[in-house]
């Protein structure tokens, strides 16, 4: 939960859904 890779993260879940 640093926020790091929050970004590319939100991108694979939105694509997952």
């Amino acid at each position: 939960v640093g926020g790091c890779c929050i970004d590319a993260v939100s991108a694979a879940i939105k694509v997952l859904e």
